[in-house]
């Protein structure tokens, strides 16, 4: 069942002449604080970004929640580790971004893990501390660091430093009143202003975008219901 399964989902992306975004390269799913079973993509070469850990700065303290929900996925699937970090919007002080930076490096140590994830929100008086802590991750053993941006973080308010992370992936739903203005804009230019987004992109199952430029790597979130085959075969066809 699992085999065919995966090649459903295989046969899925391989259909219509709007896939080249979804099949250019990588493709991972996100997994977030929820039970999942996604076994079902042995042998397809889908990925599965979880979220491992939750660190939380509120009035000047960093507390960790680990995962606490169970993932299950098969042995050839690559692993991204998330870490969610939230703050009670005063993430100003400098000097606990060694503290967060070392819960990001402990959090790539999860068995088999190819890479760490960031996924934040910044106000703008936290984007010194946000600007700083991809840096101070870079310090630690090496790893693979990609981190979630806003899309408009991509368009026309560009603030992340480029080269401090491999990967900046715009994430392009729940943008509220500026979606129309910002996928109007790239479906005319089909790229990113900011080049060190173009390499990944960030879509949701039950909000699919036609004529996007190309991603070498693409990222999907979920709707309401768990994320199967159908659903992500069916962004697959609606994308591009």
């Amino acid at each position: 069942m699992r085999t065919l399964v995966a090649s459903l989902i295989l046969l899925a992306f391989s259909r219509g002449d709007a896939l080249p975004p979804l099949i250019a390269g990588n493709l991972t799913l996100w997994a977030w604080e929820r039970p999942d079973d996604l076994r079902w993509l042995a042998g397809s070469g889908v990925g599965v970004a979880l979220l491992e850990r939750t660190v939380a700065i509120r009035a000047g303290r960093v507390d960790v929640e680990r995962r606490r929900q169970p993932l299950r996925v098969a042995p050839d699937t690559r692993l991204t580790a998330v870490v969610r970090v939230e703050t009670d919007h005063n993430a100003t002080d400098l000097a606990l971004v060694p503290r967060v930076a070392t819960e990001i490096a402990d959090a790539a140590r999860m068995p088999r893990a190819t890479a760490v994830q960031i996924d934040f929100d910044a106000r703008l008086s936290e984007r010194p501390f946000y600007s700083a802590l991809p840096r101070e991750v870079r310090v630690r053993p090496p790893l693979r660091v990609s981190m979630t941006a806003l899309a408009s973080w991509c368009t026309d308010d560009p603030w992340i430093e480029a080269g401090v992370v491999d990967e900046i992936v715009p994430m392009l739903f729940q943008m509220g009143p500026d979606a129309p203005r910002i996928i109007t804009r790239l479906q005319e230019d089909r790229r990113w202003p900011v080049n060190a987004c173009v390499s990944a992109q960030g879509l949701s199952t039950d909000e699919p975008w036609r004529r996007l430029p190309a991603a070498s790597t693409t990222y999907i979130w979920r709707g309401p219901d768990a994320i199967t085959a159908r659903s992500v075969g069916a962004l697959a066809r609606h994308g591009g």
